[in-house]
Parts: structure tokens; C-alpha cells; sequence
């Protein structure tokens, strides 16, 4: 081997040392930094093993009634972390009580929707078929079924009036439904009559007018319809109609015919 030659071999034998030197130096630098990052990891103060996932570090817990981790302190927050949300979530739907567990009072009142069980309310409530701010979901219902299913017990009445004095054809104290009003008259002089109705429901005056039978001499003697009205009216504590009839000279009979329900 001439001197060139060995030359040649010596310097590329360098160069690969040299290569080999400084690979070594940057893995050495890489195994220093990871475990200088390893190390400023502050490990859990009790560790967890193959059949201990539950403890204070750990915030999403073992699978059993209680957690080591305390979440009394968590703040509700929509956009924050899973925890956060979580609470923020249970604070929306109202209380951390289970509703479903524990029913309302009652026939409870309160002053708004606070709790979704109150909302709810009790199947022993009582029916309500007027609008409140302060009733359940189940007391309407069962108005709602109360007001559906109030006609169970149908009367019709008739009263005949030769008066000119308010006579009673209904006069009850109950609750139900007027449903119509039907009058005819028969006069026997020629003359014209009038028919005169009051409708009072609960105590108070919904209605109090007349009606006029014109004469007609091809109906003397008969029965001349003229006044029939259809209604729905509720009535909760009364229901009274009354009627009367009058003319000029002479004499005449008013019928009238009064359809209802009471509820039963």
C-alpha cells in the first residue's frame, strides 16, 4: 500500500468517527432533555394500579358510589372544562336533587318553576280550570278531562209563563254547562206579546232582554216558535233563567225550554 493510498484510508476512517461522535452527542443530548421533562412531572401523591383507578388526582373516578376527587368546589361554566360544563349543565336543569324520586306536595303552590317536580306536580292535585301562575301540569290536566268529560249528566227543563211577573224555569246550585234556550208562545187576541228571558250565571246578569211576537191571525190558537239560542256557558256555583210574559189585551202562554249539564 503506497503512501497515498493510506492516506485516503486514514481520513475517510476520521471522517466516520467523527460522524459517529457526533450522533452520539445529540442522542445523549435528546435522552438528557426527555428526562429533565419527565422529571418535572409532579406524579399523583398515591398512585394508581391495576385495581385502584379512584383517587384525589383523578377527577373522573372509579365506577363506584363515592370519588375521592371532591367536585364541591367547581364553578359552572359553559365554555370551560368537562367538569365545569357538567355543572354548569345541572345548575340549568335546577336542582342536584333527583325529582323523579322525590314528588312534589300536594296541591303545592309556588311562585314560579323552580323545581321540575312542582312543575310537574302530584297525581293527588286537584283539578284546575282556571289559569294560575301557581298550579301544576297535573291540576290542569285534570281540568282539562274535567271540562272534556262535564257532560255526563244532561237535563232538560220546561216552564210555561202566563205572567208578567220573572218566574223561574232553572234555579239550581251546581256546576255544569247551559247548552241552549228554546221559546215559543201561543196567544189567542190579536195582539202582539212579548216573551221576555234573564240568564244568570254564578250570580250575575249575562243576559236580560225580550222578544217580540208579532200577530199573526192564521196562528191564533197555535204554537207560534220564534226564539231559540244555542250556548256553551260554563257555570261553576249557579244557574238561573227565568221568564215572563205580556201583551196589550188578552192572553197568552210562553214556553220555554232550557238544556244542561251538570258534572258528576
Amino acid at each position: 500500500m503506497d503512501k497515498q493510498t493510506l492516506k485516503v484510508k486514514i481520513k475517510t476512517q476520521a471522517e466516520n468517527l467523527a460522524l459517529r461522535a457526533i450522533t452520539t452527542v445529540i442522542l445523549t443530548l435528546t435522552a438528557v432533555v426527555t428526562v429533565w421533562v419527565y422529571a418535572a412531572f409532579v406524579e399523583p401523591a398515591v398512585g394508581p394500579n391495576s385495581s385502584d383507578q379512584d383517587f384525589a388526582q383523578n377527577i373522573l373516578g372509579n365506577n363506584d358510589a363515592n370519588n375521592d376527587f371532591s367536585s364541591s368546589s367547581v364553578v359552572a361554566n359553559a365554555d370551560g372544562s368537562l367538569i365545569e360544563r357538567d355543572e354548569y349543565t345541572q345548575t340549568k336543569i335546577g336542582s342536584s336533587s333527583d325529582a323523579t324520586t322525590t314528588p312534589a306536595t300536594a296541591n303545592s303552590v309556588f311562585a314560579g318553576v323552580k323545581y321540575l317536580n312542582d312543575a310537574i306536580g302530584n297525581k293527588t292535585d286537584s283539578e284546575q280550570t282556571n289559569v294560575t301562575t301557581s298550579d301544576s301540569s297535573t291540576s290542569y290536566l285534570k281540568g282539562i278531562i274535567q271540562e272534556l268529560d262535564q257532560r255526563k249528566v244532561p237535563h232538560m227543563v220546561k216552564a210555561q209563563a202566563s205572567s208578567v211577573n220573572y218566574a223561574d224555569v232553572v234555579n239550581i246550585t251546581d256546576k255544569g254547562v247551559l247548552n241552549g234556550i228554546s221559546q215559543n208562545i201561543r196567544y189567542n187576541t190579536t195582539s202582539n206579546w212579548l216573551g221576555s228571558l234573564k240568564i244568570i250565571i254564578d250570580g250575575t246578569t249575562v243576559y236580560d232582554d225580550y222578544f217580540v211576537y208579532v200577530y199573526n191571525e192564521s196562528l191564533v190558537g197555535q204554537l207560534y216558535s220564534s226564539n231559540s239560542l244555542a250556548f256553551n256557558f260554563r257555570f261553576n256555583t249557579s244557574l238561573r233563567i227565568q221568564h215572563k210574559v205580556s201583551s196589550d189585551i188578552g192572553f197568552a202562554y210562553l214556553n220555554t225550554f232550557v238544556s244542561y249539564t251538570t258534572d258528576d
